[in-house]
């Protein structure tokens, strides 16, 4: 077979340089369907947001974590609430719940820490304007972060961090908070000096819903300004690799309408299915054209290709389908 011919079959994106249009993703999808995912993937700008979301994965991690806990205290302090908790609370039952809190308190550390790493790196390969100004902003001086970042080596390499819980009364409610006693954490002599001035300025306990319901905060904050710092600077890529997704995701669906359409039964009609894709207001809209006319399907056709894949061959396939 001659030369020309095979690379006309096993046409690949990677052998075409980038940008590409789209009749270069759809002739090469339908030749090399694949790999083009991965090759799409493997440019410059599919590197980036691939690495962009996987940071996003990982303060989705930390924010579940960290939720997790606060919601194992909140609902520890519910129960306490409840007729008969008391008489059912044996030391078994104590330890099972400060067990609970010391699992979620550990992952919450780690992951926290796993996020900063993330995004060092992210900033190594990606650096933003103004990213130590928006640090600082953000998150101050209190000696939160370097704290979390002290309780994670601390539960990893010395000890894990033994919890106690306290409910207080006032004005009739009873608030329940989780502890960590201050002297139990300067036992370990490896805290950062910000860290250590933190747990000092506390009294005996430091309170562990008040830490990561702060942290909490000032991460989403932080990294949803980031997201859009990097969008910014580097939109031009960003938006090359995007619209290479978009393009891919357009042939992908008109494969498959044009699966469907050709495989309508000829004893079935279409448009007795219309209620399970449409809303009951599209259907109506449908309807308010004449009954199988061209105009009732270019209708059906704009409310239901919201990607724009049907183009003048398929549409036509679609009247003789569809029309009286």
């Amino acid at each position: 077979m001659p030369i020309n011919l095979i690379k006309m079959f096993f046409l690949s994106l990677k052998n075409i340089t980038p940008p590409w249009t789209y009749e270069d993703i759809e002739k090469c999808y339908f030749s090399d369907f694949k790999n083009i995912d991965r090759d799409i993937k493997d440019t410059e700008g599919g590197r980036l947001w691939c690495e962009l979301e996987s940071l996003h994965e990982c303060l989705f991690i930390f924010s579940s974590c960290a939720n997790d806990l606060l919601d194992i205290i909140s609902n520890f302090g519910h129960s306490t609430t409840k007729v008969g908790f008391w008489n059912s609370l044996s030391n078994e039952k104590q330890k099972e719940y400060s067990n609970n809190v010391k699992k979620h308190l550990f992952c919450s550390a780690v992951s926290a820490m796993a996020l900063v790493d993330h995004a060092r790196k992210f900033k190594r390969r990606y650096p933003v304007d103004e990213y130590q100004s928006q640090l600082k902003l953000i998150f101050g001086n209190d000696g939160i972060h370097d704290f979390i970042q002290g309780l994670r080596n601390f539960s990893s390499h010395f000890q894990i961090a033994e919890t106690n819980w306290q409910i207080t009364y006032e004005n009739n409610v009873n608030n329940v908070s989780f502890l960590l006693n201050k002297n139990d954490l300067l036992t370990w002599g490896s805290w950062k000096t910000s860290a250590r001035s933190f747990i000092l300025a506390n009294d005996e306990e430091i309170n562990i819903y008040y830490i990561f319901s702060e942290y909490i905060k000032k991460t989403v904050i932080f990294y949803n300004w980031h997201k859009y710092a990097v969008i910014s600077k580097y939109s031009t890529t960003i938006t090359q690799h995007l619209t290479h997704v978009k393009w891919l995701g357009r042939v992908k669906s008109k494969t498959v309408w044009n699966m469907i359409i050709n495989h309508i039964p000829k004893d079935k009609d279409p448009y007795t299915y219309l209620d399970k894709y449409l809303t009951k207001e599209q259907v109506d809209d449908v309807f308010s054209y004449p009954y199988k006319s061209k105009e009732q399907i270019d209708r059906l056709i704009k409310i239901i290709d919201v990607d724009e894949i049907c183009d003048e061959f398929m549409r036509q396939k679609i009247y003789l389908k569809l029309a009286v």
